[in-house]
């Protein structure tokens, strides 16, 4: 069975193994996706677009667990009706409120306001695009990949363990992270080099609370993206207690050549 219908399993069962659902899926979300604004823009079709909508966002919810992403799609809907429309049906209490005012000349605060919102547009622009600034497959290294709006484009499965070295006593075992996490955190750690490097963190804290100083930590990861071979993700000989994490470029230890 696969996995969103391991997921899913009580509310469609089987159907989501059928290759002409699949299709249907598919076909059905590129539809929605490429007319649904105009449906909504159109004033005749805009409640029949409203309630399609709403249905499609709350199988896309049940079926795939793509987090609070439907509902805010949902929610953006509503902005698609005019004000008293809004009103009569949610705030049928409320008074109507005119506010007639003349809109302000463009002054330096004004202007100061502009620049403002314009760094901050600009920086909108800026996250979905800068995996492109990154060395290496953003699939695999995942910098960048956050608010990248880079949904249901690939499904990452591997293995992690650590390997820990006490240069003290010269000793050394290896820790999997089912040991300290649930077996969703360790699924989801196994794929993302930032939880790895915060996972070899949290290890160094817990030895150094068990009285064993400057403890190495190395990872032996290993990574698949859908259907690709698995292939290795951190350098192996990279103590991670050493290095800091480079939220604005590329990690070194983070291996790119996955041929």
């Amino acid at each position: 069975m696969s996995f969103f219908a391991k997921r899913s399993y009580w509310l469609i069962g089987e159907l989501l193994q059928e290759t002409w659902f699949q299709q249907i899926i598919i076909i059905g979300g590129i539809a929605f996706d490429g007319l649904i604004i105009y449906f909504l823009i159109w004033k005749r079709t805009r409640k029949a677009a409203f309630i399609v909508g709403i249905v499609f966002h709350l199988f896309n919810s049940v079926v795939f667990q793509i987090g609070i992403f439907p509902f805010l799609m949902i929610s953006m809907m509503v902005f698609f009706f005019d004000p008293e429309t809004i009103r009569q049906i949610f705030f049928k209490k409320k008074p109507i409120v005119k506010i007639e005012k003349d809109l302000p000349s463009l002054t330096p605060s004004c202007i100061g306001l502009l620049l403002v919102f314009g760094i901050y547009f600009g920086h909108q622009l800026y996250l979905p695009l800068r995996h492109h600034l990154y060395k290496g497959d953003v699939f695999y290294t995942e910098e960048g990949h956050r608010l990248a709006w880079r949904m249901m484009l690939r499904f990452k499965s591997g293995t992690t363990t650590f390997n820990v070295h006490d240069p003290i006593k010269d000793e050394s075992w290896t820790v999997e992270p089912k040991e300290f996490l649930t077996e969703s955190q360790a699924a989801t750690l196994a794929g993302h080099p930032d939880m790895i490097w915060q996972f070899a963190q949290f290890l160094e804290e817990h030895y150094k609370k068990e009285g064993l100083e400057n403890v190495e930590i190395k990872a032996e990861s290993f990574v698949r993206v859908n259907k690709d071979p698995l292939v290795r993700l951190i350098n192996p000989e990279t103590d991670l207690t050493k290095v800091k994490w480079q939220p604005l470029k590329h990690s070194e230890w983070i291996l790119t050549d996955y041929k």
